[in-house]
C-alpha cells in the first residue's frame, strides 16, 4: 500500500516536516505545496466547470499555511489571475508576502484587533464576491477551536457563505434554469490548505466554526481529520501534496480504503475453484414481522460472490427468500460464515435461541462471524453463554452510530449517568469504535457515510465512498450481506492454505466490504463520477443490484489480476 493511504498523527507530521525543511533550501517546501494549490484551484475550477469571473482571495495565518497561500497567490497572479490577499495575521509569512507583492497580488488589511466585528463583515462582503477562497488560516498548528478574533471572522464568513447559497436557491426557483445555473455559480469555491480551520485535532472531532472546503490539499501525508468523520465531512474532495516527507507507515493513525486495496484483494476465482472454496455463508435474518429482511442479506451476500449462502429462517420468511434468491439453500449445513441479527425481533425467544446457538457455534469452531440489528440490540441473549460473555476476536459488529451508543451503554462505557447517546458517537466516532472493539473483543464496523472500521491492535480503516442517498432503510441489511460474503470467502482462502484465521483478516474484509457497498451505493444513486455529483434517490435493493459492477469497479484498478 502506497504511503499516500496512510494517516499521520499531526504531532509526527509536525516532526517530519521539520527534518524535511532543515535538509532543503528555504521555503523550498513551501513553494512546493503552493505550486500545488496553484493546480488544485484550477482543478477545482474546472471541476465545477467555471471559468475565474472573480478574484482568488486567500486568507492569510500566521503560519506555513499562511505562506503556502502567499506563495500560491503568487503563481495564481504571474499566470494572470486577480488576486486578493486577506492577511489576517500581524505577522504573516515575510518572504511570501514579499513575492506576492512582487507579483502583482492585491492586499486588505482588515483591523481584527481594534475592530473585529467591522472588519469580519467587510471581510465577508469581499469574499463574497470572490472565485474561489483559499483558507490558509491555520492548519495542523491549530487546536482546538480558533481562537478571537479569527473565530468570529470565520464565522461571518460562513454565515455570508451560506445566505448567498441559499438567496441563489430560491432565486433559481423563481427564475429560469439558466438564472438559477448561474446564480448558484456565484458561491465561491472554497480550497482548504492542509485542512480547514477549526476542524480540530486528530480524533476528527469539528472544533468550532469553519468553512466548510469543497477541496482540501493536505500536505506531505493524510490526516486523521481528512480522512474520519465528522471532520472529513467539512473537507470535500481530499488530495495530498507530496512534498518529500519520509513517512515510517508502521506510525499511521489510520489507512484510507480506496479502490485499489481491494481490487488487489478481492478474490477472483479460477478454474478449480468451487462452492466451498469461494465460501459458504450462514444468514439467520428476517422474522415473521420482517420477513424481507433476509431477502436483502441473502441477494447481497451472493452478488458479492459467496459460494452458497444458507437461509436459516422461519417458513414464511424462507419462503420470501427463496421466491426471490432461488439459488439459496435452506437446509443446514457446513458453513464458513454466518451473520445473525438483521430483522431479529426480542419477542421471538425462539428466534433469539437459535441466533444465540450460531454465536455459541462459530466461537467454538473458530469461525467468523457477523452480529448486526438485531444481535446487537440482545447482546445479553446471545452472549450469556459466551466466556466473558464476548462472542469471540473473529466477530464483526455492524452498528449505526445509535446501535453502538446503546450497546456502549450496555456494557458500562459511558461516564454520564445517562450512558453513552447517539450524539457522542456522532461527534467523535473514531474514539467511540475503539472503545467498543476494546469492550467487546471484536471488530468494529461502524457504519454511516464515512464508515470506520476498528479492532484491537489494528490501525483503524475508514470508508469514504457512499453518497447521502445510502442512508434508507435496508441499506444496513445489504451491508450485513456483503461483509458476511467478505469473511467467508477469507476463511475459505484460510482452509485452503492451512491457517487459522486472524483478526486483521477479518477487519480488512470488513473494511473492503464497506467500501463495497458505498460505491455500489453511489454508482446506484449516479454519484461515483465523484462527491460533487448530487445523484437521486435510491432504495436498498438498488444498492444491492450494483454490488457486482462495484466490485468489478475495484477489480479494475489492478491489472496484475486475471481470471485463472
Amino acid at each position: 500500500m502506497a504511503p499516500m493511504d496512510y494517516a499521520y498523527p499531526t504531532d509526527y507530521l509536525r516532526d517530519r516536516e521539520r527534518a524535511a525543511v532543515a535538509a532543503s533550501a528555504p521555503d523550498a517546501l513551501m513553494k512546493r505545496a503552493a505550486a500545488a494549490i496553484v493546480d488544485g484551484c484550477r482543478e477545482l475550477l474546472a471541476l465545477h466547470d467555471r471559468a475565474p469571473q472573480g478574484p482568488v482571495a486567500a486568507l492569510v495565518g500566521g503560519g506555513d499555511n499562511g505562506g503556502d497561500a502567499l506563495y500560491a497567490l503568487a503563481g495564481l497572479a504571474e499566470q494572470g489571475v486577480d488576486t486578493l490577499a486577506i492577511v489576517c495575521t500581524p505577522h504573516p509569512h515575510e518572504r511570501a508576502l514579499r513575492a506576492a507583492a512582487a507579483a502583482g497580488v492585491s492586499q486588505v488589511v482588515p483591523d481584527l484587533a481594534s475592530h473585529p466585528r467591522k472588519s469580519s463583515v467587510e471581510v465577508a462582503r469581499v469574499c463574497s464576491t470572490c472565485e474561489v477562497i483559499i483558507d490558509g488560516l491555520v492548519g495542523t498548528g491549530g487546536d482546538g477551536p480558533l481562537r478571537q478574533p479569527l473565530a468570529s471572522l470565520v464565522a461571518t464568513i460562513a454565515k455570508a457563505l451560506r445566505v448567498d447559497q441559499r438567496s441563489a436557491s430560491l432565486s433559481g426557483r423563481r427564475r429560469s434554469p439558466q438564472h438559477a445555473t448561474e446564480s448558484r455559480r456565484r458561491r465561491p469555491l472554497v480550497l482548504a490548505v492542509d485542512l480547514p480551520s477549526g476542524i480540530g485535532t486528530d480524533n476528527a472531532r469539528v472544533a468550532g466554526e469553519h468553512l466548510v472546503a469543497d477541496l482540501t490539499l493536505t500536505m506531505g501525508a493524510l490526516k486523521p481529520q481528512v480522512c474520519a468523520p465528522p471532520a472529513v465531512y467539512s473537507c470535500g474532495r481530499v488530495d495530498t501534496c507530496d512534498i518529500g516527507l519520509d513517512l515510517d507507515p508502521s506510525q499511521a493513525a489510520l489507512v484510507r480504503v480506496r479502490a485499489e486495496d481491494v481490487g488487489a484483494a478481492w478474490p477472483v476465482p479460477g478454474p478449480t475453484d468451487h462452492k466451498y472454496t469461494r465460501g459458504v455463508a450462514s444468514i439467520l435474518a428476517g422474522s415473521s414481522a420482517y420477513p424481507f429482511t433476509g431477502v436483502l442479506c441473502v441477494q447481497a451476500a451472493q452478488r458479492a460472490g459467496c459460494g452458497m449462502v444458507r437461509y436459516n429462517g422461519p417458513d414464511e420468511a424462507a419462503l420470501a427468500v427463496l421466491t426471490r434468491c432461488p439459488e439459496a439453500v435452506s437446509t443446514p449445513g457446513r458453513f464458513q460464515a454466518a451473520l445473525v441479527g438483521p430483522g431479529l425481533s426480542g419477542d421471538d425467544s425462539a428466534r433469539l435461541r437459535d441466533a444465540a446457538e450460531v454465536v455459541r457455534r462459530c466461537r467454538a469452531a473458530h469461525l467468523p462471524l457477523v452480529m448486526d440489528a438485531g444481535a446487537l440490540s440482545e447482546w445479553a441473549t446471545m452472549c450469556e453463554s459466551m466466556p466473558e460473555g464476548r462472542p469471540g476476536p473473529l466477530t464483526i459488529l455492524t452498528p449505526h452510530a445509535g446501535e453502538a451508543a446503546a450497546l456502549l451503554t450496555r456494557l458500562g462505557c459511558g461516564q454520564r449517568s445517562g450512558g453513552v447517546t447517539r450524539a457522542d458517537v456522532d461527534e467523535e466516532p473514531l474514539a467511540w469504535a475503539g472503545r467498543l472493539a476494546e469492550a467487546t473483543g471484536c471488530v468494529v464496523l461502524l457504519k454511516g457515510q464515512a464508515s470506520i472500521v476498528a479492532a484491537r491492535g489494528i490501525v483503524p480503516h475508514v470508508v469514504r465512498e457512499a453518497p447521502g442517498w445510502a442512508g434508507t432503510a435496508g441499506s444496513g441489511d445489504v451491508l450485513a450481506g456483503i461483509v458476511v460474503a467478505a469473511v467467508a470467502g477469507a476463511q475459505a482462502r484460510s482452509e485452503e492454505r492451512g491457517r487459522e484465521l486472524r483478526v486483521e483478516d477479518v477487519a480488512r474484509a470488513g473494511a473492503h466490504a464497506a467500501w463495497v457497498h458505498a460505491h455500489a451505493a453511489a454508482l446506484a444513486a449516479g454519484t461515483a463520477r465523484g462527491i460533487e455529483s448530487v445523484g437521486h434517490p435510491i432504495v436498498a435493493t438498488d444498492i444491492a443490484d450494483h454490488v457486482p459492477y462495484a466490485i468489478a469497479a475495484a477489480l479494475s484498478t489492478d491489472s496484475k489480476r486475471y481470471n485463472g
